[in-house]
């Protein structure tokens, strides 16, 4: 049950952190400061993705230490 778990956990927080973070800066109107750089909108969805996938990489760790 313990991999289960940990793989829904990391799901979830890639999904959470990368993903719901991306359409809050949107809604809240700090997506067009973003857009005035020189960034294109593929690499700050893959910025936020990546900070998500990291975060729920250390969450997992945890997850197994603790499992």
């Amino acid at each position: 049950m313990l991999p289960g778990v940990i793989s829904l956990g990391i799901f979830m927080t890639v999904m959470i952190v990368g993903a719901m973070s991306y359409l809050d800066d949107k809604q809240r109107g700090v997506h067009e400061g973003y857009l005035v750089t020189l960034n294109t909108k593929l690499e700050l969805v893959l910025r936020q993705n990546l900070a998500g996938t990291i975060k729920a990489t250390i969450s997992g760790v945890m997850i197994t230490i603790l499992g």
